[in-house]
């Protein structure tokens, strides 16, 4: 499979795509004044306890919402931060926090693990994490020493050898950390650097909270250039295209320990922008359409605030004469198909799919262990939890910022997101029924009924004349449909 990064940088965004041997299979896009909050760390300030849910709210400084904490969730947390990195000083800093001791208006350091979701404010938690791109460090946690889901079982005990011989035993006293797949490939002195680096951070983020007043934002996550150098940009990809000269000096100098890596940078000068060139341009709409194709078939994909719905159809191309094969590939292409879909349009939380119903059980497991093999190239972590005898699969994926939906599209003006208007008669009908409630105060038997421009044209176009006939007999008032500029796409207003 050749993978292929493409960084672009225009006006107010910036986007970074995967392609797996030339299909869209991630994008991460970030637009100016518009950063996301998961990951940032704050001093946070309690401002309320919430005694039902064993739950805080939490000040941040810079949210419009106050951050929630759930406290039944937290594991062993630091309350009072050591300013020196001895495993003596750490020991004694280190219990668990129950919900009772915390008091209104403490301090205390948290992260967003979650962003706002409608009226909901950001999640919280206590248990940090800063991510690098060999390790994710646990600071608050030296007694975990974990690892990838990616990485095999029979390559961890070699790895972890590696990353002792690389740390210093201080260090692996003092530093829990969590080791990622592309520590495999790297060099030893990858990992100390990369360590190093998590390591400073994690001392400038203490300092940051000994002297800053709550709320104040102590670390803010990494913009996408650094997300995708972490975790997109790894040593199977075979070309990174940028197409500005800030972007090649950026990664050029962060592969500077890296000369393989370097060799694949490659500065894009070309008058077709970059992601039409590359065709990614056609991809992002494609797949951000309700109606996706496939090559016997389609999805309808509709996101809710509770959860995503995809549906599989086979539309036309269903053969007569071995219908429970077609059924079968369409399915399986779905599997497949779906498993981009929630990379590329980051669909988090529950997913349930309707796939076409098989009769044949074996079809039914081979298109769910085709799902499972696909959405286990996920960088984040997807339960695929069974189907039902109708051909329902649910499946859970971890959220992670925004969705790309909620990124480039916003509530239609003028159904307010139901996805559906009031049909012409019905606005004929509401006008109908007002005028009868109110007729026998008409000086005159004529009546305009103003609509805007918008709205005249819907209406005149899918009525007759004889429905105003109707409206004549039953209120024995003539109404004239007139166009009003001055009126909103969906209003009318009667000029008795």
């Amino acid at each position: 499979m050749q993978k292929v990064v493409a960084i672009t940088r225009k006006f107010w965004e910036t986007k970074v795509a995967l392609l797996e041997d030339d299909k869209l299979t991630e994008l991460l896009v970030q637009k100016e004044g518009k950063r996301t909050l998961r990951g940032n760390i704050y001093k946070g300030l309690v401002k309320r306890k919430n005694y039902g849910l064993e739950a805080l709210y939490i000040d941040l400084g810079d949210c419009r919402r106050l951050g929630f904490l759930n406290m039944k969730t937290q594991a062993t947390t630091l309350m009072s931060l050591p300013k020196e990195d001895s495993p003596e000083e750490l020991e004694e800093t280190i219990f668990p926090i129950s919900f009772d001791e915390i008091r209104e208006n403490q301090a205390l350091m948290v992260q967003v693990v979650r962003e706002p979701e409608g009226d909901k404010g950001p999640r919280l938690s206590l248990n940090i994490t800063l991510p690098g791109k060999y390790f994710v460090l646990l600071p608050l946690h030296p007694e975990k020493k974990l690892f990838s889901r990616r990485i095999p079982q029979e390559e961890r005990e070699k790895l972890l050898e590696k990353v002792e011989k690389v740390l210093k035993e201080s260090e692996l006293k003092v530093f829990g950390f969590i080791i990622r797949h592309e520590a495999l490939e790297a060099t030893e002195e990858e990992l100390r650097e990369d360590f190093d680096f998590l390591k400073q951070l994690w001392a400038s983020i203490k300092t940051a909270y000994e002297k800053k007043r709550a709320p104040s934002l102590l670390y803010r996550e990494e913009d996408i250039l650094k997300s995708a150098f972490r975790d997109i940009i790894t040593a199977d990809v075979s070309k990174i295209y940028v197409d500005t000269l800030e972007d090649l000096k950026l990664l050029r100098n962060w592969f500077k320990s890296s000369p393989l890596m370097k060799e694949k940078i490659e500065y894009y000068t070309g008058s077709i922008p970059l992601f039409d060139e590359l065709g990614i341009t056609s991809q992002i709409k494609e797949i951000l359409s309700r109606k996706i194709p496939l090559k016997n078939g389609f999805l309808v994909v509709d996101e809710t605030e509770a959860l995503t719905v995809i549906d599989v159809n086979t539309g036309s191309n269903t053969a007569a004469d071995n219908f429970e094969e077609s059924v079968f590939q369409t399915n399986l292409q779905a599997a497949e198909e779906i498993a981009r879909i929630l990379r590329v349009r980051n669909i988090g939380g529950i997913v349930i799919i309707d796939f076409i119903d098989m009769k044949e059980e074996e079809h039914r497991q081979a298109v769910l262990e085709k799902l499972k093999e696909c959405t286990a190239r996920d960088r984040h972590k997807v339960v695929v939890v069974g189907m039902t005898p109708l051909g329902l699969v649910e499946l859970t994926r971890k959220k992670w910022g925004p969705s790309l939906t909620s990124m480039t599209m916003q509530k239609c003006p003028v159904c307010h997101g139901e996805g559906k208007v009031i049909s012409a008669d019905e606005i004929l009908l509401s006008i109908a029924y007002h005028l009868n409630k109110v007729k026998d105060f008409f000086r005159t038997k004529e009546v305009e009924v103003l609509l805007s421009p918008f709205l005249y044209n819907y209406v005149t176009s899918r009525i007759s004349q004889n429905l105003l006939n109707i409206i004549k007999k039953e209120t024995g008032l003539t109404v004239r449909l007139e166009i009003d500029e001055s009126l909103g796409i969906w209003e009318h207003k009667i000029r008795y």
